[in-house]
């Protein structure tokens, strides 16, 4: 093929076909929506089926839905209305029963006359008694004792010079230091021999591995035998320490044991001499407690005396008492009986109302009744389904983009044709074939545009490969494989490359 000639801007899209285009495609998609979602549905109630039955003024389809039962519901539906009918007809022949009833009022003559009050007898308020009461004074008894001799105060003071002093914190450090020392040089003894052991089969348990000292792998081993070494260390300075803390804690309990000891034995002392102190209160007092209670013997027989006449006074108070509440008692009573009859009136009267209001309504009720005994039908159930979808064909915005695209390449080739595209063939030429083979498989690559062609005849690009944001130039495989074979070859990926020093 020859060269080609300078290529030409492309024209712009007619905006009216472009309008037309779009519309045709929105009907389209409409119409196609449409009989996606024009789902049919069978059940066992019934069904639901949707048919065509012309087109509208544009041209497109008019569909109808028709619900249609199963022969058992649609025999239940028919033979529901017919019941329906007839209990319509019963209830329209007894409007005449509800309207003489709305017409008559409720005769209330023959009714039990409403009782609205009872008479009661009179309440006595007084119980028309006054006796005099014994209200003056009694005597004949001696004076109360208020105090008694003497016998010496108790012991306020306790003397505990004698006592050991209460030990210190520090009174038996040396003590604990000793311990701790015993502990610490025994556990050492075992622990340095050990680890002199443990390194020699450290070092040469590294040494056999082939790890040198002073590498890395060796510092790090050294680094956790020494923590260990250290830890091993510090457990056994840690059980020294609860040693000698455990043992001056023990020589501190006995310390404080014998100071308890010696104050034990003071405050006995102290207590002994109390209660002989006290012994001799509570006799003073005892002798003194029982002149006191002849005292009130003495008291309580001149009380006695009086309360006798005035308990007598108030027997005779309690008489008259009861009398008049007796009396008061019977006029509550007889009221009580009133007010339960008239209550009892009251309530018959109100039977009698309830059961003339309910004649009056029975027909009402009845005509209700009859309107509502008819059972439904079922209707059929229909399964939901998630309606489809299709998006309308943006037929403007790809004309658009497409013209656009063409522009594009229009001004991509006249820039490559500017900067003359043969310099990468020459290159090629210059550097062998082997420096330039390259993969050159469509599927690679992205953002591909068309730029211009070869002297070949074979199309020309810009793009980029895929995870690749660098703009690269060249031709695709598969074009190529048709003008020159033998530049393509397959790479054990299964991606085709292309020899651009055969490249013409």
């Amino acid at each position: 093929m020859g060269k080609k000639s300078a290529p030409k801007a492309p024209a712009a899209p007619d905006p009216a076909q472009t309008i037309a285009a779009q519309t045709a495609s929105n009907k389209e998609t409409a119409v196609a929506n449409a009989n996606l979602n024009r789902i049919n549905q069978y059940t066992p109630q019934g069904s639901l089926e949707f048919n065509q039955i012309g087109t509208n003024a544009d041209g497109t389809p008019r569909y109808e839905s028709r619900q249609t039962l199963s022969a058992g519901e649609q025999g239940l539906y028919d033979q529901q209305n017919q019941i329906a009918n007839q209990l319509n007809q019963v209830a329209g022949n007894q409007i005449g029963r509800v309207q003489q009833a709305m017409n008559t009022n409720i005769d209330t003559s023959g009714f039990t006359p409403l009782q609205t009050g009872v008479n009661g007898g009179p309440i006595q308020s007084s119980i028309g008694y006054n006796g005099p009461g014994q209200k003056g004074t009694f005597g004949g008894y001696g004076d109360v004792q208020t105090g008694f001799a003497d016998v010496g105060g108790p012991q306020r003071s306790l003397d505990y010079s004698g006592v050991s002093r209460l030990p210190g914190t520090d009174d038996f450090a040396k003590q604990s230091q000793e311990v701790n020392d015993a502990v610490y040089n025994q556990a050492t003894s075992r622990l340095d021999p050990r680890f002199a052991q443990e390194k020699n089969a450290f070092e040469s348990s590294l040494a056999a591995k082939g790890v040198t000292e002073g590498s890395r792998a060796y510092q790090t081993a050294l680094e956790n035998f020494n923590r260990s070494k250290t830890d091993a260390y510090n457990q056994a300075t840690y059980s020294g320490i609860q040693a000698g803390a455990n043992r001056q804690g023990q020589l501190f309990g006995m310390g404080l044991q014998a100071r308890q000891q010696g104050v034990g034995e003071v405050n006995a002392q102290g207590e002994f001499a109390n209660q002989a102190q006290q012994q001799a209160y509570d006799q003073a007092q005892g002798r003194a407690g029982f002149n006191n209670q002849a005292v009130q013997q003495q008291y309580e027989q001149s009380m006695g005396a009086a309360q006798f006449g005035n308990e007598a006074e108030q027997n005779a108070y309690d008489r008259a008492a009861n009398n008049a509440t007796f009396a008061n008692n019977a006029q509550n009573q007889a009221y009580n009986q009133g007010q339960g009859n008239a209550a009892l009136n009251n309530a018959a009267r109100g039977t009698q109302f309830q059961e003339a209001a309910y004649q009056r309504n029975l027909p009402i009720q009845d005509i209700a009744a009859l309107m509502g005994t008819a059972p439904g039908v079922q209707q059929p159930n229909f399964a939901s389904y998630a309606p489809v979808n299709v998006a309308n064909t943006d037929t403007a915005g790809i004309t658009q983009q497409g013209y656009q695209n063409a522009y594009q390449r229009y001004q991509d080739q006249q820039k490559a044709r500017s900067a003359g595209l043969g310099s990468m063939f020459g290159l090629a030429g210059s550097l062998g074939a082997s420096a330039i083979t390259k993969f050159s498989d469509r599927r690679l690559k992205a953002n591909i545009k068309r730029v211009g062609e070869t002297p070949a005849g074979i199309p020309t690009y810009t793009y980029n490969y895929i995870r690749s944001k660098t703009k690269q130039f060249g031709v695709m495989a598969d074009e190529v494989f048709k003008v020159i074979p033998e530049a393509v070859s397959v790479d054990p990926s299964g991606y085709l490359m292309v020899d651009y020093g055969k490249v013409r």
